[in-house]
């Protein structure tokens, strides 16, 4: 299948056009779309299943889980049950002025602007993306309340604390 970037490839069969993959110029990473994949297979799927199968079959006691969802993060590409369930008109993101991405260190001007070519895009297209970003959060958002439902179904809920963190301060 065609590359998604460092993050794999599309089954066999699927083409851009069939999942709506937005893709930078040049480098052709995917920044938006429909992800193909199973449940089973995308991030949020297999960790909460491995946090599942961990309350069923190996907490026992007290216990410490720390469950890296590194999600979302590029491709943003939603499961279809999730693709285009947030509201695009809610999304009220102002776009950055030039001289406001001249003031950016230059690390996040060469490698996050330059280097992912996203001051290639449309206004269009990144609200595009930006579409995605949030229907993957929502993704995420229901991965984690399997997580929850699991641990109350299983008898830890009253007995655990819960610590939800990101790793660039997104809320």
């Amino acid at each position: 299948g065609a590359a998604l970037g460092p993050f794999g490839k599309l089954p066999e069969g699927v083409t851009d056009a069939d999942t709506g993959i937005l893709r930078v110029p040049r480098i052709g990473l995917a920044v938006g779309g429909k992800n193909p994949l199973p449940a089973d297979q995308t991030t949020c799927g297999i960790m909460a299943d491995r946090a599942e199968k961990f309350f069923a079959d190996e907490a026992k006691g007290p216990f410490f889980l720390r469950l890296s969802i590194d999600c979302p993060h590029m491709p943003f590409m939603p499961l279809p049950e999730f693709y285009g369930t947030v509201d695009r008109d809610k999304i009220d993101l102002p776009f950055p002025t030039e001289a406001e991405m001249a003031s950016k260190p230059q690390r996040e001007i060469r490698h996050i602007r330059r280097f992912y070519n996203f001051d290639r895009l449309t206004h269009e297209q990144l609200e595009y993306a930006r579409g995605c970003f949030y229907d993957l959060s929502a993704e995420l958002d229901a991965a984690i309340g399997r997580v929850l439902g699991s641990l109350k179904r299983h008898g830890f809920a009253d007995n655990t604390i819960i610590c939800l963190h990101t790793d660039h301060a997104t809320t």
